[in-house]
């Protein structure tokens, strides 16, 4: 997730700012691991990190655990139901997580439970990508998202990705497929499908 998603940083400096304005903790919802939450926590502001996949919070804690401090608190949590004992001055739900929730009742559930968690004089910040219609004109030919290498490993990859969109719905399907290329020739091949 991290290697492919690497090149997403333009959204960090504007939640740094908006946590800084705020008045007390911050809790991102969907924070996956750690790509906004970090971050923040770096910044000396306290924030709750709420995420449903064990695995990408996995991630997150290993990047906490390489430094001496961050006021981060952690949880594996559902964003439809989650229920904490504190309130916040800025909730977030940053690269478009919001939009992962399909069923009207689940977001009406997910803004219910915000409501109930934010102070006062609160803000909810929420990222809407906008559809891009073209994209969907091109049926299911995949296009060339991007080409990544892991620093870690040394490994290359080619990232090909293609969305279908059902407007009336107002749900993207996207599926990414993800090539991993040695001496010039593909390796490996698996999908992502979200």
């Amino acid at each position: 997730y991290d290697v492919v998603y690497s090149h997403l940083v333009n959204d960090v400096s504007f939640y740094i700012k908006e946590s800084l304005k705020s008045t007390g903790p911050v809790l991102e919802l969907g924070c996956g691991t750690g790509r906004i939450t970090l971050p923040i926590a770096q910044c000396g502001l306290k924030i709750v990190g709420l995420d449903n996949s064990d695995s990408m919070l996995s991630v997150a804690r290993h990047k906490i655990e390489q430094h001496t401090y961050l006021p981060v608190t952690l949880l594996a949590d559902d964003m439809r139901t989650f229920s904490l004992r504190q309130k916040f001055s800025l909730i977030i739900i940053p690269f478009g997580g919001f939009c992962s929730l399909t069923d009207p009742v689940d977001q009406l559930s997910t803004l219910k439970q915000i409501r109930r968690h934010l102070s006062p004089r609160g803000k909810l910040i929420l990222d809407m990508p906008v559809a891009d219609p073209n994209i969907s004109r091109q049926g299911d030919v995949p296009y060339h998202f991007r080409n990544v290498s892991d620093s870690s490993s040394g490994r290359h990859f080619q990232l090909w990705q293609y969305t279908k969109y059902a407007f009336h719905d107002q749900i993207a399907s996207n599926s990414l497929i993800i090539e991993e290329i040695e001496n010039g020739i593909i390796a490996q091949r698996w999908h992502k499908y979200f």
